[in-house]
């Protein structure tokens, strides 16, 4: 199937393909670590962990530690951790089906299921890539130090540190840490999909279905931050 298959909704609505995208999407998460710990070697990572850990908590943690953390992210394998992310990866994005056709239901859509797979596979492919070539891009023009500091999922994510303030709890860190451009991207991909499936639904509700698996995430970001007393970034 040419790829202009995979490019243009219009086509798609007709023969709804989403196996291709859905497995790029996959293969990208669970890949993605290890060329991560490739670049940058377990004692950088180590190091940014622990340092960011000290900041959050207030505490300083003993040498012990970093050889510890360093240890572990050396001796981890690769292949195990990628097929089982690439697995967990493909499981999120139909669960994300499944919410996304329950939204566009309930807000008048006239779609298939298949329509709903081919939409969510395209738009959390388009997240995964452009992730990847923005996370490639920071490695090769900022220094490694810097860009260990947050991995590849978190390229494109706003810094509205200074709306924390003094004393910020660990939910509004959270929640202030999580807007998101490529995720705005894939929410626009998959608007823009759902409005070519039905041309009836309009811009309005078909951002509001395609918004509903993002908000959900942060929800349960800020719910995990509040229940752990750290905030994640």
């Amino acid at each position: 199937m040419p790829l202009q298959t995979y490019l243009d909704f219009s086509r798609m609505k007709q023969r709804p393909r989403w196996m291709l995208p859905l497995m790029i999407a996959a293969l990208l998460s669970g890949t993605m670590p290890a060329i991560h710990r490739a670049i940058f070697g377990p004692d950088l990572i180590a190091d940014a962990a622990v340092n960011q850990l000290e900041a959050d908590t207030g505490r300083r943690f003993p040498a012990a530690a970093r050889d510890l953390i360093t240890e572990q992210i050396a001796a981890r394998p690769v292949l195990a951790p990628a097929l089982i992310g690439a697995v967990v990866s493909a499981f999120l994005i139909l669960l994300s089906a499944v919410i996304l056709n329950m939204a566009a239901l309930i807000l008048g859509a006239d779609v298939t299921p298949r329509q709903i797979l081919a939409v969510t596979a395209m738009a959390a492919c388009a997240e995964r890539l452009l992730r990847a070539l923005a996370f490639g891009a920071v490695v090769a023009l900022m220094p490694p130090e810097q860009v260990v500091t947050f991995d590849w999922t978190q390229v494109g994510r706003a810094n509205l540190a200074f709306l924390e303030g003094a004393g910020a709890t660990a939910r509004w860190t959270t929640f202030v840490s999580s807007v998101d451009a490529i995720t705005i991207v894939s929410v626009v991909v998959a608007a823009a999909g759902l409005m070519v499936m039905d041309r009836k639904l309009g811009a309005a509700r078909a951002t509001l279905a395609a918004s509903v698996w993002p908000m959900a995430g942060i929800a349960l970001r800020v719910l995990l931050a509040g229940i752990l007393g750290l905030p994640l970034r």
